[in-house]
C-alpha cells in the first residue's frame, strides 16, 4: 500500500520484483511532476508492506510489515527517497534466479541498447519474432510470481498482438535513455527519464503508448540475455 497524502493510495503487488523467500530490498522514489522541477516543500508518502493469501476470495491479510513515512524535507525538493527490508515467504523459486551473477558493467549500456535495438529495427520491418520471444519469456516468469493461469497468461499475450494488428508500430529508442541496475547487479534495462522502460510500441492515430518493460541478465556464457 502506497498513500501520498492529498493525492493517491494504491495498492502495488510487488511479487513480480520477487523470486524466491528471504530478504527483500525496497527502494521508492518520488519524484517532480513533469510540468516541475522541484517537489513541493510539504511534499511527502507513506507505505507499508502487506503479505496476502491469494487463495481466499478476499486476499485476507497475513502480516503487515513497518509503515515507512518519507518526508517533507524542504531541504531537498528534487527528490525522496526510502530504502527498506522485508523477508518474503512464497512458495515458488524462480527457475534460473540463483544462478546469475553481478552484470559485467564494461559498455553495459551500449550492450543493453543493441539487445533491445535488434527488437526494434526487426519490429520496424515486421517481424515481431524476437518481440514475443522476449515477452513469452518474460510473460513465464509473471505465470510463476503473479500466480496466474496459462489462459491468463496467454490472454495478456493475445492483447498485445491485437494491439499491433490495430495499428501500434515500435518506436525508435530514445538516446536520452539511461541504465538501470537492478537485483544487486543482477538485472538491468533502459529507462526514459520519466522512469519507463525504453522499449515501447506507439499508435501514431491515437497517440497511445504501450511500454513493454524487458529485463536482461548475465547468463553463465557471460552473454546478455532477457530474463
Amino acid at each position: 500500500m502506497l498513500n501520498i497524502d492529498g493525492n493517491v493510495a494504491s495498492e502495488i503487488p510487488l511479487n513480480g520484483g520477487i523470486f524466491g523467500s528471504g530478504e527483500q530490498q525496497l527502494e521508492v522514489r518520488a519524484l517532480p511532476l513533469d510540468s516541475e522541477k522541484t517537489l513541493h516543500p510539504q511534499a511527502n508518502f507513506h507505505y507499508q508492506v502487506k503479505a496476502v493469501d491469494v487463495n481466499t476470495a478476499n486476499w485476507n491479510l497475513i502480516k503487515s510489515f513497518d509503515k515507512q513515512q518519507v518526508g517533507p524535507d524542504p531541504k531537498n525538493q528534487f527528490f525522496l527517497l526510502s530504502k527498506s527490508v522485508f523477508l518474503a515467504d512464497v512458495p515458488y523459486t524462480v527457475h534460473n534466479w540463483a544462478d546469475l551473477g553481478k552484470i559485467d558493467e564494461k559498455n553495459l549500456k551500449d550492450r543493453v541498447f543493441g539487445k533491445y535495438n535488434e527488437i526494434v529495427q526487426a519490429g520496424k520491418k515486421g517481424d515481431y519474432n524476437k518481440l514475443f520471444a522476449a515477452i513469452e519469456l518474460t510473460e513465464s516468469r509473471n505465470a510463476l510470481t503473479l500466480y496466474l493461469s496459462k489462459e491468463e497468461v496467454d490472454a495478456r499475450v493475445d492483447a498485445i498482438k491485437a494491439d499491433i494488428k490495430a495499428g501500434f508500430k515500435m518506436m525508435e529508442l530514445e538516446q536520452t535513455c539511461s541504465l538501470e541496475i537492478a537485483a544487486n547487479g543482477r538485472l538491468c534495462r533502459l529507462v526514459r527519464p520519466d522512469g519507463n522502460s525504453a522499449m515501447a510500441l506507439e499508435n501514431e492515430e491515437t497517440q497511445e503508448e504501450l511500454i513493454i518493460d524487458l529485463w536482461l541478465c548475465q547468463n553463465k556464457n557471460n552473454n546478455l540475455t532477457f530474463f
